[in-house]
């Protein structure tokens, strides 16, 4: 069974479900997907996604304080802007992975289409109770795109 991974979309609030993260061997056949990163997009039809070789490097980024998040989203839950917040307003830091895993029936909707951050955000904190590793990670991740 492949693992779905959630990735940000660059200069948008969306992200993008890929599944089985995997690096390129060709073995003794050259390809050009020799050492990268790739996973399956969409339902798996001979689409690729090419990562960068930093995907496994995470980047200190400035962020919100989960208070200042959770006010945004009071304020104004239906906005679509993707820059909430100025990085000179950011008050905290974090280690940023590009991606994260992500259970599935959390992004069952979007395995061929982006998926709306907060949206994914407020699927996660319904699932308060049922807590693990891999949805608490998701959380930090949502939280630190903003």
């Amino acid at each position: 069974m492949l693992c779905p991974f959630i990735v940000a979309v660059p200069d948008t609030r969306m992200v993008r479900v890929f599944w089985g993260l995997d690096v390129g061997s060709g073995g003794i056949f050259q390809s050009p997907l020799d050492g990268k990163y790739f996973g399956i997009v969409g339902d798996g039809r001979q689409e690729l996604m090419v990562f960068p070789d930093t995907l496994a490097t995470p980047a200190r980024v400035p962020i919100p304080s989960i208070l200042e998040f959770h006010e945004k989203i009071r304020a104004n839950p239906s906005t679509d802007k993707w820059n909430w917040f100025k990085e000179a307003e950011a008050t905290e830091t974090a280690d940023l992975l590009t991606l994260v895993p992500i259970s599935a029936y959390l992004v069952y909707d979007s395995f061929d289409t982006k998926l709306d951050a907060i949206t994914l955000y407020k699927r996660i904190l319904g699932l308060a109770n049922h807590q693990t590793l891999a949805l608490v990670a998701a959380k930090q991740f949502i939280q630190d795109l903003q």
